[in-house]
């Protein structure tokens, strides 16, 4: 028993540590963006084709747009007709209240709604790794730009973050790096717990991304701009782009010690709605 534990750990360890790249793939510091300090996205909560669009229409920049909990408010993937159904029960629950959604029991966003939360992030940029670290729930998400690449098909553990890798590309007429990552390994709708955003949209475990990340200006405001294609052969009828905007924080600005764990601040009430509270106990509409 001792010996087969020891070839599982082992096994196990391989999986984690290869395939690596070597040092001269790693960029060095002095090449590297500042993205330091704190950001929020600003827009709506709507998973959909643009930053500035509600139910697929533009909307105006400056309006903080509508919460996806809102009736009759949705995104609008490029769904085959069977993923179409499965949202479409989503939202009819949603409607009603009763969406389990996975974050009120203190489930973590995952890949790609931790670029879709109202809790601000920090970029933390290294030449080997960027860390993405959420307030809510403490996520932490990695990109590997060490010149790894992803497991093989057969080695990949699916979870809510995925596995990703990347590298700095230089955007030409900007000057400014941009990081391009690919994400697999998403668990996706398969076990009932990961979804894009509170409507209930969803995608399966076969889901994957490419997501570029480049910091730039917008009326005077320093802000990461994320384009994320998502790409899904079971769920999904073409490529689907989607944009999310953030936008640096006053400086000192700091994110909080969330500790979702204890359910201090969401619950679940006895019809099985899903609830957020404020620092007063009432219910946040969002």
């Amino acid at each position: 028993m001792k010996t087969m534990f020891t070839i599982y750990f082992l096994g196990m360890l391989f999986i984690f540590t290869s395939p690596s790249g070597t040092a001269a793939e790693v960029p060095s510091f002095d090449s590297l963006p500042d993205w330091s300090g704190t950001w929020s996205r600003r827009g709506d909560t709507v998973f959909d084709h643009g930053t500035w669009t509600l139910n697929g229409e533009p909307a105006d920049p400056n309006s903080p747009g509508a919460g996806v909990s809102a009736p009759g408010t949705r995104a609008n993937p490029p769904y085959n007709e069977e993923w179409e159904a499965i949202y479409s029960e989503h939202l009819r629950l949603r409607d009603e209240g009763l969406f389990p959604d996975p974050l009120t029991r203190c489930i973590s966003h995952g890949f790609p709604r931790i670029f879709n939360a109202l809790a601000p992030v920090e970029f933390v940029v290294r030449p080997e790794q960027t860390w993405i670290l959420a307030e809510h729930t403490r996520a932490t998400m990695r990109i590997y730009t060490d010149g790894s690449q992803h497991p093989s098909p057969e080695a990949r553990w699916h979870n809510f973050y995925g596995h990703s890798v990347g590298h700095w590309e230089v955007e030409p007429l900007v000057g400014e790096q941009t990081l391009v990552f690919t994400t697999v390994a998403l668990k996706g709708w398969r076990d009932k717990d990961s979804v894009l955003d509170r409507s209930g949209l969803v995608l399966s475990d076969r889901a994957h991304a490419t997501t570029r990340i480049r910091r730039t200006v917008e009326n005077g405001e320093d802000m990461l701009l994320v384009e994320i294609t998502l790409e899904d052969p079971l769920a999904l009828t073409e490529p689907w782009v989607v944009e999310k905007r953030f936008y640096k924080q006053p400086e000192g600005t700091r994110i909080f010690d969330y500790e979702c764990n204890e359910y201090n601040r969401a619950i679940v009430d006895e019809e099985g709605r899903s609830m957020i509270l404020d620092e007063e106990g009432r219910v946040l509409q969002y």
